[in-house]
């Protein structure tokens, strides 16, 4: 439909001086629809902006909060994760240490002196004297002089007569179990706890 309709002005005319005469005028006619948009056509008021702005400046807050948190979160994730694979490998030298125990000289609930197979065997000797020790607080955990893992907030070892048993804070000769605890400092202090247990004698049968 074309919008450009034509409009036909009947009036009267005075001019031509007969009272009965009329004259017709022919012109166009705004659409309907034009009209409406032009009378729609109004701008935003001061206010509406500053509500506008005020919106935007709270969902960017929230926003960038979201993104601070979720960031410190990774962060938090990867210190600790990195800290539980520090002390699995810890534990996990430990444990080959202390499956190849031929002989405890001295034992305590922090600390154990044995000796195992030297690094040059076969056949089992001569014996390597080794130490594994923590002194406490924040101290490392060391194999002798080496820094096995630290930081380390807590390590204690127990000795079982059996797997079900009562525990002991020393060695004897009964022992045939050890379970070592270690507890390392992970992310914004967390701590990150590590238990296993280790059969005594277990590649010698002793």
């Amino acid at each position: 439909m074309n919008d450009n309709l034509e409009c036909i002005t009947l009036s009267h005319s005075r001019e031509s001086g007969n009272p009965d005469a009329y004259t017709f005028k022919k012109g166009d006619v705004t659409p309907f629809s034009s009209r409406l948009a032009l009378d729609n056509q109004t701008g935003f008021t001061l206010i509406e902006i500053l509500v506008s702005i005020a919106v935007m400046s709270i969902i960017a807050v929230i926003a960038g909060v979201g993104l601070v948190e979720i960031s410190k979160g990774y962060v938090f994730s990867r210190k600790n994760a990195i800290t539980t694979q520090q002390g699995q490998i810890a534990v996990a030298r430990l444990k080959k240490e202390i499956s190849n125990i031929q002989l405890v000289t001295s034992s305590s609930a922090s600390s154990i002196t044995y000796s195992r197979c030297s690094d040059s065997s076969p056949p089992c000797a001569p014996l390597k004297e080794l130490t594994i020790s923590w002194a406490g607080g924040n101290s490392p955990l060391l194999i002798d002089s080496d820094i096995l893992v630290q930081p380390v907030t807590n390590f204690t070892i127990a000795y079982y007569d059996s797997y079900n048993g009562a525990s002991s804070p020393s060695y004897s000769s009964t022992r045939s179990i050890i379970e070592i605890t270690l507890q390392l400092r992970g992310a914004e202090d967390t701590p990150v706890n590590l238990i296993d247990r280790v059969n005594l004698y277990q590649e010698t049968g002793g």
